[in-house]
C-alpha cells in the first residue's frame, strides 16, 4: 500500500509567504481523492481465505488492514483540519497595524484602571500609577521594536 501515497511538496519550499488558497485547495484535492488505499485493502480482504472458525490468522490480518486503512484516515482528517485552520488565517480580515496599536492601547488602559480602583492613599496611588506606566511602556518599547525588526 506504500506506493499509493500522495507525493506532496518538499517542506523547505513551502513558507507562509508562498502559500495560497490554490494551494491548500490542491492539498484539499490531493487528500479527498487519493483513496487507491481502501480499494486496495478491500482486495486484499478479499483475498484472505479462512480454514475455519479456529483460522485467527485471517481475523488477525483484516484486523491489521483495517488498522492501517483507520490509521490513514486518521492522518486525512488531521491534515483537513490542519488545511482548515490555514485557510481560516489566509481569510482572516487583516487588521491595520496602527488600529492594534489602538485597542493594545485600549486595553492597557482599562487594566491600569482596574489595577488603581484599589488604591487608598495619594502615595499609594503616584507608586502604583508610576509602576504601571513603566511597565506599559516597556511593553509597548518591547512590541514596537520587535515589529520593526519583522
Amino acid at each position: 500500500m506504500t506506493e499509493n501515497i500522495v507525493e506532496t511538496t518538499k517542506a523547505e519550499e513551502i513558507t507562509t509567504e508562498n502559500i495560497s488558497l490554490d494551494y491548500i485547495f490542491t492539498q484539499i484535492d490531493k487528500i479527498v481523492s487519493n483513496t487507491a488505499h481502501i480499494t486496495e485493502a478491500l482486495e486484499i480482504l478479499k483475498s484472505i481465505q479462512s480454514i475455519g472458525p479456529e483460522d485467527i490468522g485471517a481475523e488477525e490480518k483484516a484486523k491489521g488492514i483495517a488498522d492501517v486503512v483507520r490509521a490513514r484516515e486518521t492522518t486525512n482528517q488531521q491534515l483537513l483540519a490542519f488545511y482548515t485552520r490555514v485557510y481560516t488565517d489566509l481569510t482572516a480580515p487583516k487588521k491595520d497595524p496602527i488600529t492594534t496599536r489602538v485597542e493594545l492601547i485600549k486595553n492597557l488602559r482599562l487594566s491600569a484602571l482596574k489595577e488603581l480602583k484599589g488604591c487608598y492613599s495619594e502615595d499609594e496611588l503616584v507608586e502604583r500609577a508610576d509602576s504601571i506606566l513603566y511597565d506599559i511602556s516597556s511593553f509597548c518599547n518591547d512590541i514596537f521594536s520587535t515589529e520593526n525588526k519583522i
